[in-house]
């Protein structure tokens, strides 16, 4: 956070700004640094979320209702793409190997919109309210749906071998476990 102006700082006792300022420099402006350092860090994953800190941020990203967030939730834990962690006095959902493969998976076929990130669903949550709403037509919504669910199945069976590496490398299977053309050929079948 920069403070530009102090405005009402000056005026309202209240708040106080205790940081430092960064002095004005104008465009072309050369200054000398006091010291230079380079520190050796990693980045670290994100902290694992509790359920209730999932369902906040589903909420805030207009992912399901408050009927259906639950569900969304079991059919992860059910399909075991994550699993419940206890940690001392909290339980931490945490993604399983299967669920870390396919987002690494999905992530590298390189769908225009991710399958791993809330935009998809949150997209089709909104077109739904608006059919309740009376503001789109049912009709219309399912085939939207169809047809972009569709063009990501044709694009994950065009790129499966980078699913099947995914599948491989985070489940420590053998690539020979999978058929390529036995799922390319189920795929081309199925688009029928």
């Amino acid at each position: 956070l920069v403070i530009l102006e102090r405005n009402y700082l000056e005026i309202y006792p209240y708040d106080k700004w205790s940081d430092s300022y960064l002095p004005q420099f104008r465009q072309g402006e050369k200054f000398m640094p006091t010291s230079c350092e380079m520190k050796e860090s990693a980045t670290s994953p994100p902290e694992l979320l509790t359920e209730a800190e999932l369902i906040s941020i589903m909420d805030a990203n207009g992912i399901g209702t408050d009927a259906t967030i639950h569900e969304h939730i079991a059919k992860i834990l059910d399909r075991q793409y994550a699993m419940k962690q206890p940690k001392g006095n909290k339980v931490y959902i945490a993604p399983s190997n299967l669920g870390v493969a396919l987002v690494k998976g999905y992530d590298r076929i390189g769908f225009e919109m991710s399958l791993s990130k809330p935009y998809l669903r949150r997209e089709m949550e909104a077109s739904l309210k608006l059919v309740c709403e009376g503001r789109k037509e049912r009709a219309d919504v399912v085939k939207e749906s169809i047809e972009m669910y569709r063009a990501m199945f044709i694009k994950t069976g065009e790129n499966v071998g980078l699913l099947i590496q995914s599948l491989t490398k985070y489940l420590n299977l053998s690539a020979l476990a999978f058929d390529e053309e036995e799922f390319r050929s189920m795929m081309d079948g199925s688009r029928r």
